[in-house]
């Protein structure tokens, strides 16, 4: 028999819990001032106090990682660099230097939240995109535009998980290079990186490149729907779109209940 395990919460998730918790809490308290309370209701009063002593417990323990976390990278000044000094609010951000840019699970661990793991992915994947090789085709787009591009898909385009960050880390390290050379070589002798582990499916994932260029081996042929269709750029493996036939007007008689004619939505779905 098989069980799925619990969602990880971050400490942000935790904190704002146990605040909706003190809340109802004190709604209890309020309604019942002075009276023995119902079995229903004690019941609910118990189960939120041992959920709250639950949180309590797990936010001791992620904010004991998180300090040691920080003392350990106080002690070694060498391989980190501190952006910000923590105070009125500025937030204490520790990047890594050299290759640790990479290291996907050294990022998840120096952050207290979601928004800051998302933060700090894109601050590596764009550091990364500084350092990263560039194709040999040049006479179209250069160096400088092909970074543009790939920043402006990390601002506008990439998720709130991160994917597209995560996936230029994931395959941007020469760890992984060096190990995706040897897949292809038949080669069994060269790891796999730690963060390459992260990327789904089973397949061996091509390493990131600053080069977007496409070349055309066929004769090529003109296509209509080009004109009429438009272009999206995605993260995942596949676009979801919003559709509608539209609202169709009604009339009904004085003084009658009237609907509010909300159109139908639908979502197609295509993979590219």
């Amino acid at each position: 028999m098989s069980t799925m395990a619990a969602p990880a919460l971050s400490i942000d998730d935790r904190e704002a819990r146990v605040t909706e918790i003190d809340d109802r809490l004190g709604e209890i308290d309020t309604d019942y001032d002075g009276q023995v309370m119902p079995d229903t209701v004690r019941e609910e009063w118990n189960g939120l106090n041992g959920e709250r002593d639950a949180h309590i417990t797990a936010l001791r323990e992620l904010r004991a990682r998180k300090e040691r976390l920080a003392a350990i990278a106080d002690a070694n000044p060498k391989a980190t660099e501190r952006v910000g000094d923590g105070n009125g609010g500025t937030p204490v951000v520790i990047r890594r230097r050299g290759n640790e840019i990479y290291d996907l699970a050294r990022i998840r661990s120096q952050s207290s939240s979601d928004e800051e793991y998302r933060a700090q992915l894109h601050d590596n994947a764009k550091r990364a995109i500084e350092r990263a090789s560039y194709g040999t085709v040049r006479d179209v787009v250069t160096r400088e535009d092909a970074q543009t591009t790939v920043l402006r898909l990390l601002d506008a385009v990439d998720d709130e998980r991160g994917t597209l960050a995560r996936r230029i880390l994931a395959t941007g390290s020469p760890e992984y290079e060096r190990w995706f050379w040897a897949q292809l070589t038949g080669r069994s002798d060269v790891p796999r990186p730690q963060a390459a582990l992260t990327l789904s499916g089973t397949g061996v994932a091509v390493p990131f490149e600053l080069d977007p260029t496409v070349i055309i081996t066929s004769d090529g042929a003109t296509n209509p729907l080009r004109q009429m269709a438009r272009v999206e750029t995605i993260v995942g493996k596949s676009w979801r779109g919003v559709t509608s036939a539209g609202i169709t007007v009604g009339r009904l008689g004085e003084a009658l209940p009237s609907t509010d004619n909300a159109p139908a939505l639908a979502q197609p779905e295509v993979i590219p």
